[in-house]
């Protein structure tokens, strides 16, 4: 049954965690572990709670969703309407709400709120049935992942438009704080957005913000509030899942999108949106280097660090036509353990920007089914041109650690699909994810070099490779389709 379990999860690295999982233990110190945006399945009622999506949730985020809820019917207007709980954290919680369109508000009468649905503080969820459920290891993630049912796509992104008989709406999603503590990192959350406002791949304020009928809402609605764009596709790492089932590997063209997306990303953490008066309607921008003055000095680089970078924090949007007519958008979410790191003296030359790009290397490698937990070794790699050996946690790239028990039918798997790799892509991984920070590359050069292979390569590159079929842009639409867009 293990086994069966490991192969179909498909990585040998994820496997020998279920293959080891009757040895005993040892007892660690307990501490608060942060699992905000955890998804909860789409099917899922509380027993009792009359909230949506519930089951599993613990009390506190219930009778947050109840406050929620019963604070939008009790207003005469109509306008917003409470959907669902999606997700929960140590500290928040983030409900699915909808906003009627303008032109048809409806208008019923308000319903009390009871003083049963006031928001209660939590001082830990370590023994909550939340913290139970996130019991399984994946390579994606530095931690624990949630054990539930394919069906459940959770969406952060671009406002979405749902039809209806008379009158359309938007959804958007909706953060709220469950503690004092989780006040301050809602505060500190919609502080850093607000940086990153306009960043093509970050997830984006809604611009249900901007409706003056939005305004009358906060005006009553104690606490912070996060108020994001929905994203349409779920998250990575439930594309990683779901791909997971598949023995054949990501097609080459694929991972170099998925890798620039990734990039971009760190570019916004490096070089933040200066503007913070910026209009939501003003657009989306996609990140690039800024340009040199004439003195040839950049913009100073920020000292902002995600904190919780892996593929549980990074959602699917759509395609768009500057640079993802083949590949969505992908965008980072939950920046609840964002911060700017001080100075320390005699500090690594750039160690926030590489501590943000090893976490990049982290996430590619969970896409190529590899983990960081074999431990670091001697690779070979190839960096502009120049053959050296680094110490690097990508060993998963050459081999599989002995450390993980693997069966023989899944190493030679693993084997079989690292064959197929492009080489630069397991030499970019492997640095973006080397011990040492001076041998892990400046974002300036890692950037452009996955734009440049990204937009340059086709198929033809890669003749002569085992899954060379899958290459094609009609194959790669195949496989988002099938495991992004229609999963």
């Amino acid at each position: 049954m293990k086994e069966r379990l490991s192969v179909a999860y498909g990585t040998a690295a994820w496997a020998c965690q279920s293959i080891q999982k009757t040895k005993k233990k040892k007892k660690k110190k307990k501490k608060l572990t942060i699992i905000q945006n955890k998804p909860f399945p789409e099917n899922n009622k509380m027993e009792g709670g009359g909230i949506e999506g519930g089951a599993g949730v613990s009390e506190q985020a219930i009778r947050g969703a109840q406050y929620i809820k019963a604070f939008f019917e009790g207003r005469s207007d109509r306008n917003f309407v409470f959907e669902r709980i999606i997700s929960q954290g140590s500290w928040g919680f983030t409900v699915q709400m909808m906003m009627r369109s303008n032109e048809a508000p409806e208008t019923l009468s308000p319903r009390p709120l009871g003083n049963a649905f006031g928001l209660q503080p939590i001082s830990s969820l370590l023994d909550s049935p939340v913290r139970q459920s996130f019991n399984q290891f994946n390579p994606m993630s530095r931690g624990l992942v949630p054990s539930f049912g394919p069906s459940f796509r959770p969406s952060l992104g671009r406002g979405s438009q749902i039809p209806r008989a008379s009158q359309s709406a938007t959804r958007f999603v909706m953060k709220r704080s469950l503690a004092e503590v989780g006040e301050n990192n809602i505060t500190k959350e919609i502080d850093t957005l607000n940086r990153l406002r306009g960043s093509m791949h970050i997830a984006q304020p809604s611009h249900v913000i901007d409706d003056p009928r939005w305004n009358n809402v906060m005006q009553s609605l104690k606490g912070p509030t996060l108020v994001m764009d929905w994203i349409d596709h779920g998250l990575l790492w439930s594309f990683y899942e779901r791909r997971a089932e598949v023995d054949e590997p990501l097609p080459n063209r694929l991972l170099w999108a998925l890798f620039l997306c990734l990039c971009r990303m760190v570019v916004a953490l490096t070089w933040p949106q200066r503007d913070l008066g910026r209009p939501i309607s003003a657009g989306l921008e996609i990140e690039t280097i800024p340009p040199a003055n004439l003195s040839g000095e950049r913009p100073p680089k920020a000292r902002l660090l995600h904190g919780d970078f892996h593929g549980q924090n990074i959602m699917i949007d759509q395609l768009e036509p500057q640079e993802h007519g083949t590949a969505p958008v992908l965008k980072l979410i939950d920046f609840g353990l964002s911060r700017d790191l001080p100075v320390r003296v005699n500090e690594p030359r750039n160690i926030v920007v590489k501590t943000n790009i090893r976490a990049i290397g982290e996430v590619m490698l969970g896409l190529l089914r590899g983990n960081v937990k074999g431990g670091p070794g001697l690779m070979d790699i190839t960096y502009n041109g120049e053959t050296r050996k680094i110490n690097s946690y990508a060993t998963d790239l050459d081999r599989l650690s002995s450390k993980y028990r693997a069966p023989s039918i899944l190493v030679a798997k693993h084997q079989e699909r690292i064959a197929n790799l492009d080489p630069d892509i397991r030499s970019l991984v492997a640095s973006c994810v080397a011990v040492g920070i001076d041998d892990r590359p400046d974002i300036e050069d890692l950037l452009g070099i996955v734009e440049q292979n990204a937009k340059s390569k086709t198929a033809n590159d890669y003749v002569g490779y085992k899954y060379a079929n899958l290459e094609t842009d009609a194959a790669i639409k195949r496989i988002i389709d099938t495991h992004m867009f229609d999963a």
